[in-house]
């Protein structure tokens, strides 16, 4: 659990961003939520309380899970409401081959593992850069690894 706290810090420190998605100074303000963390656990050990707590603790943990998500991808950086609601109306189609620009595969790679033309696939993906506001790959690559769909 240790190394999993301290690749955690390292991976948040990288570009520290605050609760609103700015650039914070110094670190992510992730020293409360590892605080909260370590509250939950000396709770749950805790003979005389820790089984009544089980409940609420849980709940606790899977919260600061969720913040920690949000803040999946690189740089620690948070998704903003309005992209993921955009990501959220792509087809089961753009899905897929959002995923797959986002590994780094050609149009034509795509169109040739999904059995269509390559004029299909850069419709497709017209489509969900204009769905999504990005102007570039690179840009689809970045909210992709945001959104956690890719990864290195």
């Amino acid at each position: 659990m240790a190394n999993g706290i301290h690749d955690l810090r390292s991976f948040s420190a990288r570009q520290a961003r605050d609760d609103d998605g700015n650039v914070a100074s110094g670190r992510l303000r992730l020293a409360p939520i590892v605080e909260q963390i370590r509250h939950i656990a000396r709770a749950l050990r805790d003979p005389v309380t820790g089984p009544h707590r089980c409940q609420a603790l849980a709940a606790d943990l899977l919260r600061l899970c969720d913040r920690l998500a949000s803040m999946s991808g690189t740089g620690g950086e948070p998704v903003p409401a309005e992209a993921r609601r955009a990501y959220a109306t792509l087809s089961p189609r753009e899905l897929e081959i959002f995923a797959a620009l986002a590994q780094g595969l050609s149009v034509g790679d795509i169109a040739t593992r999904l059995s269509r033309s390559p004029k299909t696939v850069n419709n497709h993906r017209t489509h969900i850069m204009k769905k999504l506001g990005l102007r570039n790959t690179a840009e689809l690559t970045r909210l992709a690894f945001r959104l956690g769909v890719a990864s290195l």
